[in-house]
């Protein structure tokens, strides 16, 4: 039984990642037919194309009223994005951190993940909460398109980006309708994977005893954030920190409110919130967007020990969840280790990081 569950999880996970790819590449194809020119389908396509399988599940979960699945596969594809995925990039080579981020994507990623605690905060976020949030994904899109057309020096979409675009040629009007079908085939992809990793995230809790949440918060968002871990590991290989970031960022942000938001929209029920997901889930989402105030702002880069405390802070995330719901005889021992030794030196080691970033930026404005 198990072993074609698992199976359909794989199933399921290949097929978003295809429909997305598909999806992606017939829409884009698609607007350059219509002379929508690469920047704003970079800036909106690309956008939702590393969203997509996050939406699909978050749908499909909700029309089968699982609501933890939808919610838990947000926040923890948020908390995975930061800590594992910016610690995997920094591992590669530290990531340097453009003024822009730091200054402005984020700050709204912090925003974005309080509002959503807020519109939880009754428990439930129904249409005009979704409604709220999506509008919001709308004025983050119009914002950017705006910011990058006044620049004086264009946005120059690189090699991988094209190639996922395939911005390169132009597509006639013979192959107009294929760019058509690849997105009805892409969307029926979708469909469908949700579908598979749904149900089987239903099967593997009811077998293992454990909570849907559990299964969302850990497997479901590691699956659906792999457009995320491939695009950012290998911008970072390529030595693009700007493309790793920003789309760890970008897609935190797009995760919240244009996933979500467009999720509640047309969903048939209210998406309601569990208990502990606005006790220590959220809060944890919260905290990892307020955590990278510091590692960004120190030294403008997250060097290689500070991606390897993001990455410990995530294995100690995940264990204290899979301890906690399967009730182990450690897991009190763990609670202990984590409040007084993990957390304090997490903070310590944040601490240090400034005052070495404020002692070398005070040295060099006395020598100049």
């Amino acid at each position: 039984m198990l072993t074609g569950t698992f199976l359909a999880f794989l199933c399921g996970f290949l097929a978003l990642i295809s429909g997305a790819n598909l999806l992606v590449n017939g829409a884009s194809r698609l607007a350059l037919g219509f002379s929508i020119s690469p920047l704003v389908i970079g800036l909106t396509v690309v956008a939702f194309a590393t969203s997509a399988p996050e939406l699909a599940v978050c749908l499909s979960s909700l029309y089968k009223h699982t609501d933890q699945i939808a919610i838990g596969n947000i926040v923890g594809s948020n908390i995975l994005n930061i800590l594992l995925v910016l610690g995997l990039c920094s591992l590669v080579s530290p990531i340097h951190i453009s003024n822009r981020v730091i200054r402005r994507e984020v700050p709204i990623m912090v925003f974005v993940s309080v509002l959503l605690l807020v519109l939880a905060l009754d428990g439930r976020i129904n249409r005009w909460d979704g409604a709220l949030l999506f509008s919001g994904s709308l004025v983050f899109v119009l914002w950017s398109l705006k910011e990058v057309r006044t620049t004086k020096s264009p946005m120059v979409l690189d090699e991988s980006t094209t190639s996922l675009l395939s911005c390169e040629i132009k597509p006639t009007k013979a192959s107009m309708s294929f760019c058509i079908l690849k997105i009805v085939i892409g969307i029926a992809l979708l469909v469908l994977g949700s579908t598979w990793i749904v149900n089987g995230a239903i099967k593997v809790a009811d077998h293992y005893k454990v909570s849907e949440l559990i299964i969302s918060l850990t497997i479901i968002s590691l699956g659906t954030s792999l457009p995320e871990i491939a695009t950012s590991i290998v911008a970072g290989f390529h030595g693009r920190h700007d493309l790793a970031v920003g789309n760890i960022v970008g897609s935190n942000i797009f995760n919240i409110l244009g996933t979500l938001g467009l999720a509640c929209i047309l969903s048939p029920v209210t998406l309601t919130i569990p208990m502990s997901v606005l006790m220590l889930d959220i809060p944890v989402m919260i905290a990892c967007a307020l955590i990278c105030f510091p590692i960004f702002y120190s030294g403008k880069r997250i060097s290689r020990p500070e991606g390897v405390l993001f990455l410990i802070l995530y294995v100690s995330y995940t264990l204290f969840l899979i301890l906690g719901a399967t009730e182990h005889s450690s897991s009190g021992i763990f609670n202990q280790f984590l409040i007084t030794v993990l957390l304090p030196t997490t903070a310590l080691s944040i601490g240090i990081s400034m005052m070495r970033h404020s002692r070398t930026a005070k040295n060099l404005t006395t020598s100049s």
